[in-house]
């Protein structure tokens, strides 16, 4: 009985066995094994190679070897070469560069050997194309910017789309290696290539363009000509309202946020840099959202909202690894040192410092490793060729020779490589050493300028004190005794005279001692604040001299600046008008005082004989007192004349 259940057992499996089926691959039975013509079926399965190659690399690697597998059988040269630059291309999404380098030279020698078809050419300059992704990780752009070179050369005579794409990867890198002329360059053919392309017979803002123009954009801004920028990002965002793309309005904004932070309008670049921040949920994309978090909290940072840089560098401290975090960590020391917390400073300034060692070191390695393969592969892949043309198979014993002191070669290169690089990071440290001290020297000087200045005004207001209080005191009682004697004293006529004189000289002596009092320290300034203060200057000069001098003031009429302030712009006031006075022969001279929330700016204009802005040998006392007070204030100036065309300075300050 059991015998008989035991058997009943084994034929059902038997049978089930028979009539299972594995698991249906549906692509390939639907789609690409209905293709009758062998070769078509070939082309099928290399096109859902390139189709699964980013969502799933294991079908993508089936499909490439049974299109190889078909591709060798019928010996197809052109499409045994797409499946090498296919298998490159996978192994590099795989995260294996080194194996990824060593296919495509394969694929390369592989071309050389059917140089004469016109598919092999095309196929080469493909491969070069892909090859630089390979290179810009290993560090070598050079190496990549000479094959997109060599593959655009070709494509932008053959290929419109291939030159478009080579030009877009061209720019990008220029850019990446702060070239920027020659990233603007390309991105000008490539928009060129694109009007091709697309039959574009408008603007050149077509959806499949926007990305080589955002590189043009960002290249204009970077070479500071800010003017055509802003034109183009005025394009781009009509554009953009046809499209609503959320990825291109990112671009727009991060733009935007450029541009203000190169224009040190920070507020708009704040107000951008969070309008592209607010997108990016929208989009699912938050791969470029940290670069957009550096830049808001690199303005917080310039508008001095420092516990607000602090908590988005820390923030993204939690996502950003490498490079990156190295750089967080060297602005976080920045935004203690601002508020002078130097202990902190120096805590981050040192992360970031091992951060930067430990990474140099792996580049150093890493870059060691490629060249290393390199010239291995190079190498190798040359000796096969060579046998494979000469047909030579006696030699194997002197190329095992030959493959000894090449790998000898190999570690000697190595370890030169490994010390020159280690030297040069020696020679960058000691000049990071003399930078850190530049610095230093500059902080005291700006010490020292600002104890001097503190000294001068503080001098200035006890000598101002002790002529009207002391030495005033002492006319103005001389006087009073003259008058009361002027009745009791009997003069001859000749000698009364002389008294009265005596006693005008004395008159205009008070006068004087009043006025250079109430220049070294005016007192409307102490008492009533800078816009007064400026007011009576302005009235005094525009009576006194030829020079008629207009002060206008926007919101600052009830409020008072801190002392220091005050005081250091009213001397810079003072000084500029005193040059206008004396150099610029003007018939007018404008002030202007302004205070929108932040910064405020001074602007001092005249319609005098102007002067040369690049002559800074003849630069005068007046002219250094006043740049180091500017620099007392932490603030900007900017100095704008023509000969014949009067002068304008304009100074910013933050408080």
């Amino acid at each position: 009985m059991n015998k008989i259940i035991l058997l009943i057992f084994l034929l059902s499996l038997v049978a089930f066995q028979i009539t299972a089926k594995p698991i249906e691959d549906t692509v390939e039975t639907k789609y690409i094994l209905k293709e009758k013509n062998i070769l078509k079926r070939a082309e099928s399965y290399h096109w859902y190679t390139l189709y699964f190659m980013y969502s799933n690399v294991e079908k993508s690697k089936k499909y490439n070897l049974k299109a190889e597998e078909i591709y060798k059988k019928f010996n197809n040269p052109e499409g045994i070469l797409k499946c090498i630059n296919a298998h490159a291309n996978i192994a590099f999404i795989e995260n294996d560069p080194q194996k990824s380098y060593q296919i495509f030279q394969k694929g390369i020698v592989f071309c050389e050997k059917y140089k004469g078809e016109k598919w092999a050419k095309v196929a080469k300059f493909v491969l070069y194309a892909d090859l630089t992704f390979v290179l810009n990780y290993f560090g070598d752009y050079n190496e990549s910017l000479k094959y997109l070179m060599e593959a655009y050369d070709y494509f932008k005579i053959h290929n419109q789309g291939n030159a478009y794409n080579g030009t877009a990867m061209i720019s990008k890198l220029y850019l990446q290696l702060g070239k920027y002329e020659e990233s603007l360059k390309f991105s000008l053919i490539g928009l060129k290539h694109g009007k091709h392309l697309y039959a574009i017979k408008h603007d050149l803002y077509e959806p499949n363009l926007i990305l080589v123009n955002t590189i043009k954009i960002k290249s204009l801004i970077l070479l500071g000509r800010y003017s055509e920028a802003e034109l183009e990002l005025e394009k781009l965002k009509k554009e953009l309202v046809k499209h609503k793309v959320e990825n291109f309005h990112i671009s727009y904004y991060t733009l935007m946020s450029l541009l203000n932070t190169h224009k040190k309008k920070y507020d708009l670049a704040l107000l951008n840099v969070n309008k592209a921040i607010e997108l990016y949920p929208k989009t699912g994309n938050l791969k470029h959202l940290a670069e957009n978090l550096f830049i808001k909290a690199e303005t917080l940072l310039n508008v001095n909202r420092f516990k607000e840089s602090e908590k988005v560098f820390l923030e993204l401290l939690k996502k950003e690894s490498g490079v990156s975090k190295a750089d967080i960590y060297k602005h976080l020391s920045i935004v203690k040192s601002k508020q002078k917390l130097y202990g902190d400073a120096y805590t981050y300034l040192t992360k970031s410092n091992k951060i930067k060692d430990s990474l140099a070191y792996v580049e150093k390695t890493n870059k060691a490793i490629f060249w290393g393969i390199k010239y291995e592969s190079e190498k190798n892949l040359k000796q096969i060729s060579d046998l494979e043309n000469k047909k030579i198979k006696n030699d194997l014993k002197l190329n095992q020779q030959r493959i000894f002191i090449i790998s000898l070669m190999s570690g000697l290169g190595l370890l030169l490589i490994i010390g020159f690089v280690f030297f040069r990071n020696l020679s960058y440290r000691k000049k990071l050493t003399e930078k850190e001290n530049l610095q230093l020297k500059q902080h005291q000087q700006l010490t020292a300028t600002e104890s001097i200045l503190k000294g001068q005004e503080e001098e200035r207001g006890r000598l101002a004190r002790d002529l009207h209080d002391g030495l005033g005191g002492l006319l103005s009682g001389l006087k009073l005794n003259l008058n009361t004697m002027t009745g009791n004293v009997i003069l001859s006529e000749q000698n009364a005279q002389v008294f009265q004189r005596s006693l005008g000289q004395l008159d205009q002596a008070i006068v004087e001692m009043r006025r250079v009092a109430h220049s070294m320290m005016p007192e409307a300034l102490l008492r009533f604040g800078l816009v007064d203060a400026i007011k009576d200057f302005s009235e005094n000069i525009s009576q006194a001299g030829k020079t008629k001098v207009h002060f206008q003031t926007i919101g600052l009429d009830e409020n008072r600046l801190p002392e220091n302030i005050e005081i250091t712009l009213y001397r810079i006031v003072q000084e500029l008008i005193n040059n206008v006075i004396k150099h610029a022969n003007a018939t007018d001279a404008y002030i202007q005082l302004s205070k929108t929330d932040n910064p405020i700016t001074l602007t001092v204009e005249d319609n005098g004989q102007g002067f040369d802005t690049n002559a800074t040998s003849k630069e005068g006392i007046g002219m250094k007192n006043i740049k180091n007070r500017v620099d007392y204030l932490g603030g900007n100036l900017d100095i704008r004349s023509e000969k014949g065309k009067g002068s304008s300075f304009v100074i910013e300050i933050h408080i």
